[in-house]
């Protein structure tokens, strides 16, 4: 059998792609019961195996639709069920990835509120879904950076949903995880650019899970250590924080490896700029 016959024999017909979105659509509007759940779950692995496949005509034909875009933001904040969770997050972050203005429809279908919402949930489960907190706040992150939610509209939207301590707490328990450690050390960097969510963030001890960090990360890996060290500089960046970090002796942790040496100076001059205004 030549190759374009085999292509052609396991290639998905446009309108069997049509019937596994129509079932996700309906999924949104009619909710989900133990009837409709396995329907739902079977079409959304379907549709991830077509968007492997990379046939350019049917995967358009699935993130250009917003109504199921929509459909899947909506599954994200009623689904319990762990792999149907999963299977959501990853076809969104394929919708997310084709193109800009398509993050942003996530963005103004309620994506990272929906997102926020199942990070406050699978935070409660036993023992920790590792898989699921790393989809969801790699999410979070292509939808801060890609769409126009900025910065500072996602760290206030977290502050408002009572997420930034649940980052927080999952940093200080998954510490010795490299692969969970650095999305929720670059979301937390995100939270922290909001000078409420600065000020909890330091209550909460984040400047000594850092200096954890620092210490555990030094030299065994680069890429988590410098997204420690920018967390930290983002929460010294507010003078509150930055007086209270110097007349703690917190500095005392700052790396004095020549690779960071640049890094070090910045903070300390940071520091010691802000408490000095302090005490004026």
């Amino acid at each position: 059998m030549h190759k374009t016959q085999m292509m052609a024999n396991t290639t998905p017909s446009s309108s069997r792609v049509t019937g596994l979105l129509q079932i996700i659509e309906r999924s949104a509007g009619a909710g989900l019961d133990d009837k409709n759940l396995d329907s739902v779950s079977q079409a959304t692995s379907k549709i991830l195996r077509i968007l492997g496949q990379q046939e350019k005509t049917l995967s358009e034909s699935i993130v250009r639709k917003s109504k199921v875009s929509q459909a899947l933001v909506t599954l994200l904040m009623t689904t319990q069920d762990v792999s149907l969770h999963l299977n959501t997050i990853h076809i969104l972050e394929h919708i997310a990835s084709s193109s800009n203005s398509k993050c942003t429809r996530l963005v103004r279908q309620g994506a990272p509120h929906a997102l926020l919402r199942s990070i406050a949930a699978t935070s409660r489960v036993r023992p920790l879904l590792e898989e699921l907190c790393i989809r969801q706040h790699l999410l979070l992150l292509k939808l801060a950076v890609k769409g126009t939610t900025g910065e500072k509209k996602l760290a206030l939207k977290a502050r408002l949903c009572g997420v930034v301590t649940v980052t927080l707490d999952l940093a200080k328990q998954c510490i010795n995880n490299i692969d969970l450690s650095t999305p929720l050390l670059q979301v937390l960097k995100i939270y922290a650019s909001n000078s409420s969510n600065s000020v909890s963030l330091v209550k909460n001890g984040v400047l000594n899970l850092m200096e954890r960090y620092f210490s555990l990360y030094g030299k065994q890996n680069i890429a988590v250590f410098r997204h420690a060290l920018d967390l930290y500089t983002q929460v010294l960046s507010f003078r509150s924080n930055a007086s209270k970090a110097a007349s703690s002796g917190a500095t005392r942790y700052l790396p004095k490896s020549a690779v960071f040496v640049k890094f070090s100076v910045f903070v300390l001059s940071l520091i010691w700029t802000f408490h000095i205004a302090g005490n004026r």
